[in-house]
Parts: structure tokens; sequence; C-alpha cells
């Protein structure tokens, strides 16, 4: 038979045994809640790995593989190609879209841990970019100077540089024109154009044979009476200017005289003075004969200007 002494002391040892297994019980269920609270992590692996700009380029298709660690399983993974359909992922994917596609991926595990959702870029660009020459034409600075127009074109990752080279001369970095400096007027010259793209690839250069005329400017006589009566033996004078004319342009006047329809070879005069881009010319003339004298002045023009012929002007001499 036991004592008050020996009760009291079994009551104690049993409170202080229930505490100790309640604290152990409580720390399981920690240790197991804390387990449960962390969620999967999805890993992504494509192949072929990008280039140093990001994109692949060596062909035209990549294949992503998706994994999962951690978290309660069952573990599942998700994935989801642009705006497209979430769909469980069971084997290898692939993607041949040209330019930039954007993939969605998570895992999900058994206790509903949920891992937030990843995000990925595959880029595809092993197309090379195209360049068509638009235009040709000279430059309005010098007659030496070519101005050259281009379209280029590449749909996935956007062109980067345009390329030009003369002759076979040094490569220059152009955009969608060109100036490109040319020496000898009148013989065909090759110009070379490419492109590359953001992704790295580099068209293969065009080769166009452009032959290279000088600029041929437009001109304009005038010619001006200096009175509009006059007497016979008495010179008057004419005078005009030749638009784009140098020192020493020929001019030629002729006169239609009076009782006549037909035009006649009257002087050929030298332009003797610039005025800005107008070459300046004169010509006395001393009628003979009384009645209405009509005359006009030419310029033939060169290889590098159009011929022009003037208005008319005409004296009554009395």
């Amino acid at each position: 038979m036991r004592t008050p002494r020996v009760e009291r002391m079994a009551r104690s040892r049993l409170a202080v045994a229930a505490v100790v297994l309640g604290l152990a019980v409580m720390g399981c269920f920690a240790v197991s809640a804390a387990y449960a609270a962390v969620g999967p992590v999805s890993t992504l692996v494509t192949s072929p790995s990008p280039a140093a700009s990001g994109w692949v380029t060596s062909t035209g298709t990549v294949t992503f593989s998706l994994s999962a660690t951690g978290g309660t399983a069952p573990v599942y993974t998700y994935y989801q190609i642009s705006t497209g359909t979430v769909t469980t992922y069971t084997v290898p994917v692939k993607i041949s879209t040209q330019g930039t596609t954007t993939l969605h991926y998570y895992s999900n595990g058994a206790s509903s841990n949920l891992e937030t959702s990843q995000t990925a870029l595959i880029k595809i660009d092993n197309v090379k970019p195209t360049t068509t020459l638009t235009y040709v034409g000279l430059s309005t600075t010098t007659s030496d100077t070519l101005l050259v127009g281009f379209t280029r074109k590449d749909t996935a990752s956007g062109v980067a540089t345009g390329f030009c080279a003369v002759d076979g001369g040094a490569t220059m970095t152009v955009g969608t024109t060109a100036t490109v400096p040319v020496t000898g007027l009148g013989i065909v010259h090759q110009v070379a154009y490419w492109s590359s793209d953001k992704a790295g690839n580099v068209e293969a250069p065009h080769v166009a044979e452009i032959t290279v005329f000088p600029q041929v400017l437009s001109t304009e006589i005038t010619i001006v009476r200096s009175a509009s009566t006059g007497k016979v033996g008495r010179k008057f004078t004419l005078t005009g200017k030749l638009k784009n004319g140098m020192l020493l342009d020929p001019v030629v006047v002729e006169v239609r005289k009076p009782g006549s329809a037909r035009w006649s070879y009257s002087s050929a005069r030298l332009v003797y003075a610039m005025n800005g881009a107008d070459g300046l010319w004169y010509y006395g003339y001393t009628p003979k004969v009384k009645g209405t004298f009509t005359f006009r002045a030419s310029f033939a023009g060169d290889a590098n200007r159009f011929g022009c012929i003037s208005g008319t002007t005409s004296v009554v001499v009395k």
C-alpha cells in the first residue's frame, strides 16, 4: 500500500512525462508543417543553348525540358507558350517560331504548395536579313558622290547594321541611304551591299554594277535690249545672263532682219564675268537699214549642262 508521499511523487513524474511527450509531438508537427510549406522549384533546360546575343541561330527549332525538385509528392509541372493553353508537362517540347516566344512554367505539390510562375524568352532567328538596292542618284554636293538607297528587312531579331563597299574598297557602315564616294565618271563601278541582324546573322553581299555620269545642270539664257528704238548707223546694246554659266561660255546671237521670216547668225559672244551662278554676256549691234530687228540668244550646252535658247526682243530702227 502506497503512502500519500509516494502517490504525490508518482503523479509528478506522470505530469512531467506528459509535458515532454506533448512538446515532442508539437515539435514533430512543426517540422512537418515547415517541410510542407516549402514548394517545388522548376528548372528549364533548352537545346541548343542560345548564343551570346541571346538568340538561337544554328537551327530553327528549340527543344525545352522541365524538371522539379522539392515539394510534397506527387509534384506536377505545367507550362504555357505565349497566351496558349496551360499544359501539364510530360515530355520535351519543340518551339519552331521565328522571333521571340514567351514561355511560362511552374510546379505544384500534393500539399498545394504552388510555385510562383517563372518566365523565359525563347529567341530563334536562323534566317539572314535581306537588303534591296532601291535607288541610285548623284549627290547634290559633288558630281562624283553617289547617293545609294537601301531597303533592309529582318522579321525575327531585326536589322542591326548595314554595310557597303565600292570597287572592292573598305567596308563602310551605312544606314538606309549611303553617300558613297566614287572616282572616275562614266565608268562602271561595283557597289557591294549587305546587312547583319541583332541575332548575329550576316547576309552574303550583293553586288550592283553602276555607271556614274556627270550631273547635268539646267541652263537659262536671257536677252535685254538697251532701248526699244534706234537709228540707222547707231549702235545699241544687247545684254543677258546665262544661268549656271561659266567664264568664256559661248553665246550665239541670231537676228531676224526687217522683211525676213528667217533667223540668221549675227555673232558669237563669250561670257565675260560672273554674277553668282549667272554668266554675263553682251553684244553691240549697228543697224544699217530701217525697220524692226528681232534678236534671240542661245547656249549649245556641254557634257554637264543642257543647252537653252532665250526669248526674243525687238528694236525698231528709224
